[in-house]
């Protein structure tokens, strides 16, 4: 505006002045940046966006969160104290993609929501990728909320052979939610 003022004495003078409020300008307006890289993770939970599966993500999530193991059973009495779901974590991060990889790469466990439509994702699959990179496969886990293990789970986790999930599938989401915070 005030480049564009009528009277000369109003408009900039210089154009380092003019270059000090762009670049101002410029920087109130970039995205926030949430840097992952120094942020450490017990588990990040890995889902194909969708009523269901997203629902399971953030119910499991709070689950883990909360979770206080009996005296005794575990190192510590909370295992899980941070765990990634990317509903809310990078809602305003402009460079999605970097951050998603520091978050698998700073996570103990990736946790992996499988149903009919999760192989369909190549966003799951390329979560699960990214995480063996950094890995073992022994650090991943699957939870299945609907179909089979033949039809449900991504290739990448059946490569390895044989996978173990959680079962947490029911005739409702009621009952799959119900599933995901008691067993």
């Amino acid at each position: 505006g005030r480049a564009l003022k009528q009277a000369p004495e109003e408009r900039y003078h210089f154009a380092e002045e003019m270059l000090a409020d762009v670049t101002q300008l410029v920087d109130a307006l970039r995205p926030y940046r949430a840097d992952l890289a120094s942020v450490t993770y017990d588990a990040f939970v890995c889902y194909k966006h969708g009523d269901v599966d997203s629902e399971a993500a953030l119910t499991l999530q709070r689950a883990l969160e909360n979770y206080r193991a009996p005296r005794g059973v575990a190192e510590s009495r909370k295992p899980f104290r941070r765990v990634f779901v990317d509903e809310g974590e990078l809602s305003s991060c402009a460079d999605f993609g970097q951050q998603i990889r520091e978050a698998l790469k700073n996570a103990g466990w990736l946790i992996v929501i499988c149903s009919e439509d999760t192989p369909l994702s190549p966003w799951v699959q390329l979560e699960i990728e990214t995480f063996l990179e950094y890995h073992d496969r022994s650090r991943i886990l699957a939870v299945l909320t609907g179909g089979n293990e033949k039809i449900s789970f991504p290739p990448q986790l059946r490569q390895g052979g044989e996978v173990l999930a959680a079962d947490a599938r029911g005739e409702s989401t009621r009952e799959i939610m119900k599933n995901l915070r008691g067993n």
